[in-house]
């Protein structure tokens, strides 16, 4: 009788350490991923002679920029008002601070010799926190 309830009580013990294990790990990754901000964003681009890819191009250049300025909309006042003050250089840096794009959608309308794009972005918080600093 003894030694069940020791290995009972020792199987309980194991159990609680692998759960704990899990939650602890669960915490550290969520954490690594709240540096992490997914924003969609969309662009348009008028053009006046043919259509070519620089028009795409330009186009997901904008929706990028436009994707920034969205993670950027909730951060600290003393953080934004620098982004102002350094919104040229902030702006073109724009690749370092995107982790990820994928293209939703995109239209190109001949009619009125328009095109656009929608975009999920994914923008690493840290990467702005370390230009700003």
């Amino acid at each position: 009788m003894l030694k069940k309830n020791f290995l009972t009580r020792d199987l309980s013990m194991s159990n609680f350490f692998k759960i704990s294990i899990f939650i602890i790990l669960f915490f550290l990754n969520s954490a690594s991923f709240a540096s992490e901000i997914k924003v969609t964003a969309k662009a348009k681009v008028n053009y006046n002679n043919e259509f070519s890819e620089d028009i795409k191009d330009e186009a997901l250049i904008l929706a990028k920029k436009a994707a920034l300025k969205k993670a950027t909309k909730k951060f600290k006042k003393d953080k934004l008002t620098l982004i102002k003050r350094l919104k040229d250089e902030f702006y073109e840096s724009y690749d370092d601070f995107i982790l990820d794009v994928s293209i939703q959608r995109e239209k190109h309308n001949e009619k009125s010799k328009s095109f656009r794009v929608s975009i999920k972005a994914t923008i690493s918080k840290e990467a702005i926190e370390a230009f700003l600093n």
